[in-house]
């Protein structure tokens, strides 16, 4: 494990700018003072996580998470710490002095490291002329060359070990060859996973190969194999190609979603710029969750046969139930996007993009609902329905009724009727699920703490000197705060105030302290009352261990008159504590 200095952190730590950091990763929008958007760290339909660019911290107030822009890395990409700073050194132009220990690296980095080797052994033999034949194939197929290289394409060959010899021979430690998912284990030994194979490496969205879909080369039934679930993979939350298309899907405030690892490399390679790839799986509620914190609108270009359709519909309703807008582009024949691309160009392609139906329309026709009667009709109503029953939005899912009652010349309150039904059927009992915590509120005791955090931390340079000149450590009854209030009262900087703790659930508690308000009308008051609140606290603790005491004492049969003159003592303090 490498070493670095604290100046050095805390050098890339102030040159690095939070909002820049999570940006790419989080639809940040301004409100206020801060930043807002859907957290990334759990299933968010609603923007729960704020970022403070003044303070350079973030907090979501829905499952906690929250820190810096370095804490922030290290919980999306599950990297080290090491790893999130060099990073951000990287983004910031700061040079590390790292000195490595002989500690061995982390799983995660392990990882990533194995899946960048293995791109670049599967891309150097593609490139060797043992690959010419499979590079050929994929030229034929319409890639170009320079494109072929910038996804890093490459060939697994004929061979049981060829990865596995090349891994062996690094410095990579078995357990991360054991969980890299690229190696599989029988009786008769370990064996490459991916054989006779072009290998299109699977990126996550920074750009880190994390996992690998194979096209066989000859007639294997298993046409495409993909990577299994890894502690750096896990399938139903990473597109394909969104690393690298994500900016110009956030500037159309639409994406394309095509099936196909070939289909997402024609369309941009035919300058098509906002398209994005499931990896190997269908879409599922986690990838929606992602593609929401980049846009509001979905075009699903599917393949054109009967299967496309279906999954088609089933992405439409997906998308629809979590608050994206899906429309369908129906490619013409059993084509795919791929061979389409390739035989008209570009421009057919984008006017059947603007084009597009939207999903009930294209529900209504692939069905042929409008010449159905009988028991088929009212199948057809059943499944819709119970489809948009788990549309979230209210008014979406009126408006959804409304074309149905139109498009089926249906009575739309019989309509409303039945969803009700369904709707109480899938409702869940009373506390049956929790999706996050709240933020536990805090007592009156614990506010004041934090009020005094936010003062020592703030922008008001006489409202901080004047709270210094007053607070004494040893009032902070909470642990947490107390090292807080320790360090702020040395330095003012919110973000190295976090750095200070090393366990999430501290580290999230003084964040959501921090995140908050810190104007007040009269901050000097604002302290006096903190420090009153925490003063009498101190007094009725105090006289509530005395008592504890003397009730020892008692039973032991020993005088405790010393310390009632104590508790006497304390009850007068505290009397003018409360009333000054």
């Amino acid at each position: 494990m490498a070493v670095v200095s604290q100046e050095t952190i805390d050098r890339v730590r102030d040159a690095a700018d939070i909002v820049a950091v999570i940006t790419p990763y989080v639809n940040l929008k301004k409100q206020g003072q801060n930043y807002v958007g859907l957290c990334p760290f759990h299933d968010d339909s609603h923007p729960s996580m704020h970022v403070s660019q003044r303070k350079q911290i973030f907090k979501c107030f829905a499952c906690g998470v929250g820190g810096n822009a370095i804490t922030f890395l290290m919980e999306y990409e599950k990297i080290s710490f090491i790893e999130a700073l060099k990073r951000l050194a990287r983004q910031t132009g700061i040079p590390l002095d790292l000195k490595e220990s002989p500690e061995k690296k982390d799983v995660f980095t392990g990882l990533y490291d194995l899946h960048d080797f293995a791109a670049d052994v599967y891309s150097t033999r593609l490139f060797s002329e043992a690959g010419a034949g499979a590079l050929t194939g994929l030229k034929e197929r319409g890639l170009e060359e320079a494109m072929i290289k910038e996804y890093r394409l490459g060939l697994a060959p004929d061979s049981w070990d060829y990865l596995l010899k090349k891994v062996r021979s690094g410095k990579f430690t078995d357990d991360v060859i054991r969980k890299s998912g690229l190696f599989t284990k029988t009786e008769k030994g370990e064996f490459d996973r991916f054989r006779k194979r072009i290998m299109f490496p699977i990126f996550n969205l920074s750009g880190r190969v994390v996992a690998f879909g194979g096209r066989a080369l000859d007639d294997d039934p298993a046409k495409y194999l993909n990577s299994p679930e890894t502690p750096i993979y896990h399938k139903s939350e990473i597109f394909y190609g969104l690393h690298a298309t994500r900016d110009a899907i956030r500037r159309q405030d639409q994406a394309i979603l095509v099936e196909g690892y070939m289909d997402y490399l024609q369309l941009v390679q035919a300058g098509i710029p906002n398209v994005i790839a499931v990896s190997g799986t269908a879409l599922a509620e986690k990838h929606v969750t992602q593609l929401r914190k980049f846009t509001s609108r979905v075009i699903v270009a599917y393949d054109g046969d009967t299967a496309g359709k279906k999954a088609a519909l089933r992405a439409g309703y997906l998308l629809l139930q979590q608050g994206l807008d899906p429309r369908i582009l129906e490619i013409p024949g059993e084509q795919d996007p791929d061979e389409w691309v390739r035989t008209v160009g570009k421009e057919p392609f984008l006017a059947a993009v603007a084009q597009a139906r939207p999903l009930i329309q294209f529900h209504m026709d692939f069905t042929g609902a409008k010449t159905l009667k009988g028991a088929p009709r009212a199948a057809l109503i059943q499944d819709i329905l119970e489809d948009v029953a788990r549309i979230r939005d209210s008014i979406l899912r009126a408006e959804f009724i409304r074309e149905i009652a139109e498009e089926l010349a249906v009575e739309e309150r019989e309509l409303v009727q039945r969803l009700a039904q369904f709707r109480s059927r899938r409702r869940r009992p009373p506390n049956s699920e929790k999706t996050g915590a709240a933020p536990q509120a805090f007592t009156g005791v614990e506010q004041a703490q934090a009020d005094l955090l936010r003062i020592l931390t703030g922008n008001d340079a006489d409202a901080r000197l004047w709270a210094i000149e007053h607070i004494k450590i040893d009032q902070f009854p909470d642990p947490v705060f107390r090292e807080a209030a320790k360090y702020a009262l040395k330095s003012p900087d919110p973000a190295a105030l976090v750095d200070q703790f090393q366990d999430r659930e501290s580290r999230e508690k003084v964040a959501a302290v921090l995140i908050g308000m810190t104007e007040f009308s009269d901050p000097q008051q604002m302290v006096r009352d903190c420090l009153r609140m925490l003063n009498v606290h101190q007094l009725r603790e105090a006289i509530t261990t005395r008592r504890l005491q003397i009730k020892q004492l008692e039973n032991a049969g020993k005088d405790p008159e010393a310390l009632i003159v104590e508790v006497a003592q304390l009850q007068q303090e505290l009397r003018y504590a409360q009333n000054p």
